[in-house]
């Protein structure tokens, strides 16, 4: 029997920085969006520019990306007079495209209403379309309801199936415009338009781009670019653009040549079978009361169906496409459902990776799996081949059973650094008890104020002491414990195994997030330089812990772990320390477990610089172009090709204290002290030393000692944050954004790239610019949850490819229980390891939920 979640919110949606999520993956370089992990879209990104920019023509695009249509349907068409005085006055119009747009559509409005004409009604059924689409005038009019973000792109023209809510937004008059802009939801197409001296090609490829961002739907799209002279016909799909020949609208002989715009128009009804343009698997829900309004998402995993989702987080179309949807329910906690475009044949998956680390027993802290499918259509799994490097993509899709708080919603330093202590200790355990290397550590992938649903089976088992066993009463080794992060995306994660020669060439692959990745893991080789001289090591000898701080930790841990990792005065970290410069790489680079600790930094710096303290109004000149030139440095950093380059984020690590504290605000400079004696441990190239440190998780234990001591010392002294306010590392505030001082206020919205996904869900690239302020919500009394669950029951369902039978009016408010999930799970009310934050401290339910 299928199971149905629904949302009783489903009717209105919430800001996205009121609401809990988990953060997107990030794509490894090559896949990559802005900075090789994947952004929501503020803007497009680096690697999507360039492909959209440098696309390649295929002599034998019509053959194979479009779909054959009837020969004397097309004949007709060629025939017609007023397809004739059409494209007659588009191939006239060599300096204004305006007068373009109105025959343009009439022109691809009759040839769509002729394709669909000829298709019978059994094959319209079985190809589930119900109208003819129709092409809208739409250039000064960007589409609404972009899921994240707010790109403002103008498309001259949109297809969209026809029905009386889209047929309202017709432009009336030859400059008429449109009455309301069509959504990205029921975007179909779309065409751009260029007089004789403009180029539009790379414009039309990147309206795909978000079209297919904004479609889950649609794994495959199609656009039509046009000129006076020709127009050029573009596929799009997870392996990335394709384009046609340029098509002269006439032939040698002076009569129109219509075949391919035709067999355009046809693909969009009828494709070529392997080309996937629908999944019918997944369904948009607009509310009744708002035609063309925001809409929510059905989605189905095998038996189950998922109503009201909601959006969190797209990742770059031509990559791995990852989308993160969000079902939230009142009074239990969310789920969360990830689905994108994983290569084939891939060593390692990540739910079978994950359901491998919780199988001795639940560990905390690391995401869980509900379910996992690959997607299919009709018997066949939806996947695309590229046809240049045979790599062959597949939808994927998994359900999580557990959620989160970004990191920059974070309510003290304190709460910050408690997580960073879990993260390293949650990091640590999983890859000696459950031997899996994480290898994406980043601000996309580590979560906050996590809430678990609670597992009937769950054993807890190999769990350490975490932090809050530490400072209050240690619990005892089998305990359940609350953990202060959660840990997701474990797509690029490693399986180790032991003399396994398949492993060692795993560990070889670079991968990570540019603005985190480990230094050694960017270049494919130790850093060099001073890193690898004496002094390097010298400052990073194994801290010891003030009284009090070894009192806590060897009642949680025992003497024992405390002495093992202690150094004497001729080791490091307990290895031995070269004596002169290192100029040369002793060792093959493989991923050590130091290079995701040294992430885990990257990451505790990035955030901590740009938290904004409460009280805090306005800040030095100096202090902000400090921060501007670290927020670059940081934002600047790429991975190279091959070899090791100038890594643009060592000066922000070796330097003097003083230099150190340049970027931070005066009531950050006790916490930036910690984090300078940190950056001490991180800056050695441990892997050149003459004999390594003997246990891999050294650098691990030597952070967070760091961090022990620092809220030991800080029990009493937290410093408040305001959750989700950032500073401006940018000089300028875009409307819609608040200024305090120079301060400006970045609730991140998931716009992203991982955000993410946030999850993370924002572009780093654009997150200065980018500022939005959240939309209040409010707290619902008993009545009008029962009136909103009703409501959220009369939707405006999709009436084209494949939607449901029943009609909108036919269908029945759902009971909103909780479902236990394939006999095993349960959903707590409340989540665990403290309240997420609102943005009240009054305590939201909605912000909360």
């Amino acid at each position: 029997m299928a199971v149905v979640i629904a949302s009783s919110h489903c009717s209105s949606r919430m800001s996205s920085a009121e609401r809990m999520r988990t953060p997107p993956p990030a794509d490894q370089q090559g896949e990559s969006g802005v900075d090789a992990n994947e952004t929501s879209a503020t803007g497009m990104s680096f690697e999507g520019t360039k492909e959209a920019q440098n696309f390649v023509e295929d002599p034998d695009f019509a053959k194979s990306y479009l779909s054959q249509c009837k020969g004397t349907i097309v004949r007709r068409i060629k025939a017609d007079s007023k397809a004739l005085e059409r494209v007659d006055t588009i191939s006239n119009a060599t300096t204004r495209e305006d007068v373009m747009y109105r025959p343009l559509a009439d022109l691809l409005s009759d040839i769509s209403e002729d394709m669909f004409d000829s298709i019978s009604s059994e094959d319209r059924k079985s190809l589930g379309i119900a109208h003819a689409i129709v092409f809208i005038d739409q250039h000064d009019a960007p589409p609404s309801h972009f899921p994240v973000g707010d790109p403002r792109d103008k498309p001259d023209l949109v297809g969209a199936f026809s029905d009386k809510d889209v047929d309202k937004t017709k432009p009336k008059g030859q400059k008429g415009k449109v009455s309301q802009k069509i959504p990205y939801h029921r975007l179909e197409t779309v065409v751009e338009a260029k007089p004789e001296h403009k180029t539009g090609g790379p414009q039309c490829a990147t309206y795909l781009y978000r079209l297919q961002q904004a479609r889950p739907d649609r794994p495959g799209a199609y656009g039509l670019y046009v000129r006076p002279k020709f127009y050029q016909i573009f596929y799009s799909n997870p392996v990335g653009i394709k384009a046609s020949e340029q098509f002269p609208w006439y032939n040698k002989k002076g009569k129109l040549n219509l075949d391919a715009l035709c067999k355009y128009v046809y693909s969009l009804y009828d494709p070529p079978k392997d080309l996937f343009l629908y999944d019918p698997s997944v369904k948009w829900v607009e509310p009744l009361d708002q035609a063309l309004g925001p809409p929510s998402w059905t989605i189905t995993v095998g038996d189950d169906v998922y109503e009201g989702a909601a959006i969190e987080f797209i990742g770059n179309a031509w990559g791995r496409r990852t989308t993160v949807f969000r079902v939230e329910r009142d009074g239990f906690p969310p789920i969360i459902i990830k689905e994108g475009y994983v290569e084939s044949g891939r060593r390692y998956e990540e739910s079978a990776l994950l359901n491998h680390a919780h199988a001795p027993g639940f560990l905390p802290g690391v995401v869980r799996v509900v379910s996992a499918e690959d997607v299919q259509l009709d018997g066949r799994t939806i996947a695309f081949q590229d046809p240049s490097s045979q790599v062959t993509k597949t939808k994927r899709r998994v359900v999580l059973a557990d959620t989160g708080v970004d990191l920059e919603h974070a309510r003290s330093v304190n709460d910050l650094m408690k997580t960073f202590y879990d993260v390293l200790e949650v990091h640590r355990t999983l890859a000696r008890e459950r031997h899996v290397l994480h290898r994406d550590m980043s601000i996309f992938n580590i979560l906050m104020y996590p809430t678990h649903a609670t597992c009937v089976d769950a054993r807890w088992q190999d769990c350490p002491p975490l932090i809050d066993d530490i400072l209050g009463e240690p619990s005892r080794a089998d305990a359940p414990r609350t953990p202060r992060c959660l840990l997701i995306d474990f797509d690029h994660s490693a399986k180790l195994v032991e003399n396994d020669e398949a492993t060692q060439k795993d560990l070889r692959h670079r991968t990570g997030t540019p603005m985190y990745i480990a230094r050694a893991v960017a270049a494919g080789q130790s850093p060099l330089f001073y890193a690898a001289t004496p002094y390097a090591f010298r400052d990073a000898k194994m801290p010891l812990l003030s009284a009090e701080a070894k009192q806590l930790y060897v009642e949680a841990y025992g003497e024992d772990r405390y002495n093992r990792y202690n150094d004497v005065e001729t080791t490091c970290h307990g290895g031995a320390a070269p004596l002169d410069r290192v100029d040369e790489q002793a060792r093959p680079f493989y991923h050590r477990w130091e290079y995701d600790a040294e992430s885990v930094f990257w990451t505790m710096y990035s955030v901590l610089l740009r938290v904004l303290p409460q009280g805090s109004s306005s800040e030095a000149e100096a202090t902000h172009n400090a921060l501007v030139r670290a927020w670059k440095s940081l934002n600047d950093h790429a991975i190279p090709d091959d070899g090791w380059t100038t890594d643009s984020r060592v000066d922000l690590i070796q330097c003097g204290l003083n230099q150190f504290y340049a970027p931070f605000l005066p009531a950050m400079h006790d916490i930036a002290t910690t984090l300078h004696k940190i950056a001490l441990q991180v800056i050695p190239s441990y892997a050149l030393m003459p004999s390594l440190p003997p246990y891999e998780d050294h650098l691990h234990e030597a952070m967070q000692r760091l961090i022990l001591d620092y809220l030991v010392a800080h029990r009493d002294h937290d410093i408040p944050l305001q959750p989700g306010m950032l500073r401006n590392t940018g000089g300028r505030v875009e409307e819609g954004g608040r200024e305090h001082g120079m301060f400006a206020s970045e609730l991140r919205s998931t716009t992203g790239p991982k955000g993410q996904a946030g999850g993370v869900g924002r572009s780093l690239k654009k997150a200065t610019t980018q500022d939005s302020v959240s939309r209040p919500s409010r707290k619902r009394t008993a009545p009008e949850h029962e009136e909103s669950s009703q409501r959220a029951a009369k939707k405006r369902i999709q009436p084209y490819r494949y939607a449901t039978a029943t009609g909108p009016h036919d269908r029945r408010p759902r009971k909103h229980d909780p479902p236990v999930l394939q006999g095993q799970w349960e959903w707590p009310a409340e989540p665990a390891g403290g309240q997420p934050p609102s943005d009240d401290d009054a305590g939201d339910d909605e912000a909360d939920a």
